[in-house]
């Protein structure tokens, strides 16, 4: 299958699982399949720095509800937790 038949049964098969959807839909799925073919993102980077602005993130609120260490440490698996669900 080409990539442009890949492309428009994808979006087809979006549409179909779309309640009120339109015609154009299909046309914006594609156009933004295109655009995404090329510009590709790498999502091959270093986290580290990531984690630990976000560790950084979570203690200093946690401080500023005066939470106490175990609560920290709760809030950073959620945090932690959530960040790698929403980047996988």
């Amino acid at each position: 299958m080409k990539r442009e038949e890949e492309i428009l049964q994808a979006a087809r098969d979006y549409v179909s699982g779309v309640t009120l959807s339109s015609p154009s839909d299909v046309i914006h799925f594609e156009n933004g399949a295109k655009w995404a073919d090329k510009h590709p993102a790498s999502a091959w980077h270093d986290p580290s720095k990531e984690i630990k602005e976000l560790i950084i993130h979570c203690v200093d609120k946690c401080a500023e509800h005066e939470m106490y260490p175990k609560d920290i440490l709760n809030k950073i698996y959620e945090y932690i937790d959530k960040w790698y669900k929403d980047e996988n």
